[in-house]
Order: structure tokens, then C-alpha cells, then sequence
């Protein structure tokens, strides 16, 4: 989640999205992994709040780091997670997504 925050991050900063210490965000969305549920809404909030406070801030800016961060959770949850997983368990990365949505459903 480190690497996937600081790229994303970096590459929003390119078009213009006003975020400061990117890298101190990523450091933070790498160590709040280990809190399950609260890390990941406590690293949004602290970066919602670091581009609302910001100088150049703007409801796109908003928005877009509210994008970021959903697209964030989907990769981890439906693609990190079950590589993950399948290595750990030694099966199927597919078998353990359908299981997880399965899971879900019920």
C-alpha cells in the first residue's frame, strides 16, 4: 500500500492536485495497513484534510483525492488481497476472490 500511495499520489500531483508531503502520506497508508477498517479511513481522512487546508485547494482537488482513495481500496481489496492470500493458503487467487464476493453475499 506504500508503493501504490506514493505512486498514485505522485502522479495526481502532476495534474495539478495540491498534495503536499506525499511521501509522509504513503508512509502513513503503509503503516495504518496493520489497523484493520480504521487505518485505511484515518489515511483518507489525513489526506482529505492536507489538500482541503492547502493554498490551491478545490472541490476537484477534493474530489479527486476521494477517487484516489476509493480506487485505492479496490485495488487492495480485490487484487492484493487475494494474491496474498492465494500464496499464504496455496490456492487460487481467483478461487479466493469468488470465496471473498461469495462471502460477502451471504
Amino acid at each position: 500500500m506504500f508503493l501504490l500511495n506514493l505512486v498514485g499520489l505522485w502522479i495526481v500531483s502532476l495534474f495539478g492536485v495540491p498534495v503536499h508531503n506525499i511521501f509522509a502520506l504513503a508512509l502513513i497508508a503503509g503503516m495504518a495497513e496493520s489497523v484493520p477498517y480504521a487505518g485505511p479511513i484515518l489515511t483518507f481522512i489525513t489526506a482529505f484534510l492536507m489538500v482541503l487546508v492547502s493554498p490551491d485547494s478545490s472541490i476537484s482537488a477534493l474530489i479527486t483525492i476521494c477517487v484516489l482513495y476509493v480506487i485505492f481500496q479496490q485495488i487492495e481489496g480485490n487484487i492484493m488481497v487475494p494474491m496474498i492470500m492465494s500464496k499464504t493458503m496455496d490456492l487460487s487467487a481467483l478461487y479466493i476472490l469468488l470465496m471473498t464476493l461469495a462471502g460477502a453475499t451471504l
